[in-house]
């Protein structure tokens, strides 16, 4: 039997996308059970084996009560390390993790300077670059602060020495993850299509009005902020499309007024999957300044033959595909040039098949149950 925990599903972004996409394809071909303490059935279409729990306590029951007798199990997790730690140590079985986000740079970038520090301390220090935690961190002070950081540290660290293997979306993440725990059972595996998804329609963008377009969370870390001040020097022949939710969108509002981009810039919220097709096909180019070291996302208009504007943090040689992902410089303005006065052949779209045929959640769930 397969385990899958994730411990919220609040929130709508890739994770969550990611883990419903995998937990479809393996109920299709394995017994198989999602494990969730928060599920929020207004953004997620409820799943059949979706089991809500609500502590780590209550899992424990349950899997040992209506799951695991005379079963051998394989437990993954996505998130909540910690109780995954705490949860599988009480049963008695093995897990495996699967790290979505590379640590060794947070929202100022300041943990650069502490990178040379191993596992245990640079988790305390660096505070896992989790915004429910910083968020958590900034609302109390002092001593008991530093202590409950401290001991979070530890159990985290714990978590990941003492898992099966480590699943990273990245060379780059691999390495780090390697480099900070000392830990050799580091794989890379992703995913961000079904093999049904990997045919190419090159769409032109709509030429009434040139737009770019991002979808994303609205958080600190997704760097929204910083895409709309590199937008404002932009030629106002462009216009902006942000699509997304999240607790930075008052401050994102206030960015756009106080920059006089009101006309230009526009935050969409959320949509249905329909519209964002629309907005997809019509777009010049998509763009994505988040850190994390996989941008789901950005596979959509890929489909498309659409140009993909990323933030160069982390990303290895697998995601440099010539004339449709592009590297952000100092320059927006010439890169948007260079995207313009590129011509798209068809061993291009050839090219670009072959890369999303790599990145398929078939593959990604073939290959995880031969791993753990």
């Amino acid at each position: 039997m397969i385990i899958l925990f994730y411990k919220s599903f609040n929130n709508f972004g890739g994770a969550e996308k990611f883990i419903l996409n995998i937990n479809k394809i393996l109920m299709k071909n394995y017994e198989c059970k999602l494990i969730t303490y928060k599920f929020n059935r207004k953004k997620f279409e409820k799943p059949d084996n979706l089991i809500k729990t609500s502590s780590i306590i209550s899992t424990v029951k349950t899997l040992s009560n209506k799951l695991i007798k005379n079963e051998k199990i394989k437990f993954i997790s996505f998130s909540g390390f910690i109780d995954t730690y705490i949860i599988c140590k009480l049963l008695k079985i093995k897990y495996n993790l699967v790290y979505f986000s590379p640590l060794s740079i947070s929202y100022d970038e300041q943990t650069k300077f502490y990178y040379p520090l191993r596992s245990l301390f640079f988790n305390f220090i660096s505070k896992q670059r989790s915004h429910n935690i910083d968020e958590f961190y900034e609302k109390r002070n002092g001593f008991v602060n530093t202590l409950y950081f401290f001991f979070y540290s530890l159990l985290h660290y714990r978590a990941i020495i003492n898992c099966q293997n480590l699943i990273t979306m990245s060379k780059y993440s691999k390495k780090e993850k390697e480099y900070l725990y000392k830990i050799k059972n580091v794989r890379v595996l992703n995913a961000a299509l079904f093999q049904k998804e990997t045919r190419v329609f090159v769409s032109k963008h709509n030429l009434d009005e040139k737009y770019l377009l991002c979808i994303s969370r609205l958080d600190k870390h997704k760097k929204v902020n910083e895409l709309i001040e590199n937008f404002q020097n932009l030629s106002k022949d462009y216009k902006l499309i942000i699509i997304g939710e999240g607790p930075e969108r008052d401050n994102l509002k206030k960015l756009i007024n106080k920059n006089n981009l009101v006309n230009r810039v526009h935050l969409k919220g959320f949509i249905s999957d329909d519209e964002i097709g629309k907005y997809i096909k019509n777009c010049f180019c998509f763009v994505s300044l988040d850190i994390g070291d996989f941008k789901i996302s950005m596979f959509d208009a890929l489909r498309y033959g659409k140009p993909v504007i990323i933030n160069e943090y982390f990303t290895d040689e697998t995601m440099k595909l010539g004339k449709f992902i592009y590297f952000l410089n100092n320059n927006f303005n010439e890169l948007i040039k260079q995207i313009s006065n590129t011509m798209i052949k068809d061993n291009d779209v050839k090219k670009l098949k072959l890369f999303l045929n790599s990145y398929t959640y078939e593959s990604f769930c073939k290959d995880l149950i031969k791993l753990v």
